[in-house]
């Protein structure tokens, strides 16, 4: 059975042919964000981090912490190593360490902003999907870089 693409015009062929590469081409970048979308467990497998869709890129928030509770007070854990003295009282249960995740021209790695609880402070960062259950977060302040790899938790 033909189709008839024999008897469409040039003009018309490659305008039919730029629309099925670009409908074979949609669902592969959709499948990769996909597969960003969930939930993480971070290399020390002390705590979990949600990744979704915000804004016009993705999101990575602290849903749950192994030990809930920091053994030197006995309360939550609060972000003590932020910079900014106003937010060191804040939960960390909640906070982004993940922020403006937008794909950077491939179907694997996002840029935006990582934030360290270890330094208490943002960095330009990236996530790379390495595989659809594991994903490296890094941070990088000028010439220096530090990552960690993640697996899917769901």
């Amino acid at each position: 059975m033909s189709l008839g693409f024999d008897t469409l015009l040039p003009l018309q062929r490659t305008t039919l042919a730029a629309f099925v590469l670009l409908a074979l081409m949609l669902p592969l970048r959709g499948a990769h964000a996909g597969a960003l979308d969930g939930i993480w467990t971070v290399e020390d497998g002390r705590a979990k981090v949600r990744i979704a869709p915000c804004g016009d890129g993705f999101c990575g928030n602290v849903i749950s912490i192994e030990e809930p509770n920091d053994p030197a007070t006995g309360a939550p854990w609060r972000d003590k190593n932020n910079i900014n003295p106003v937010q060191r009282n804040r939960p960390l249960l909640g906070i982004k360490v993940a922020t403006g995740m937008k794909p950077d021209g491939s179907s694997s790695r996002w840029i935006g902003r990582v934030y360290s609880i270890d330094y208490g402070r943002e960095y330009a960062g990236s996530i790379t999907l390495l595989s659809p259950s594991r994903l490296k977060i890094e941070g990088c302040q000028m010439m220096i870089c530090q990552s960690e790899i993640w697996t899917k938790a769901d």
